[in-house]
């Protein structure tokens, strides 16, 4: 079993989901609705981003948001209050 950290080669986007595509050849797609400032934000603003750290993680500069490679594989949402 590797014990390499997931590393990101690119993020994409489809009407409902945010992909994290990684050095391994893995995709992993999460709901968009998950990340409240990725899904506000329009298909121009959420393709500009920078991988930082080696692929470690994604930042938008211009919404000042991040996600991290392993979040793609261990994130769960926080339930919404009533």
């Amino acid at each position: 079993m590797s014990t390499a950290k997931p590393r990101l080669t690119a993020i994409s986007f489809t009407d409902r989901e945010v992909v994290g595509h990684f050095a391994d050849g893995r995709s992993v797609a999460c709901p968009l609705h998950w990340f409240p400032i990725l899904e506000k934000a329009s298909p121009k603003e959420r393709l500009q981003y920078q991988l930082r750290r080696q692929g470690a993680s994604a930042h938008w500069p211009a919404l000042d948001e991040d996600l991290s490679a392993e979040g793609f594989f261990t994130y769960a949402p926080q339930p919404v209050s009533a």
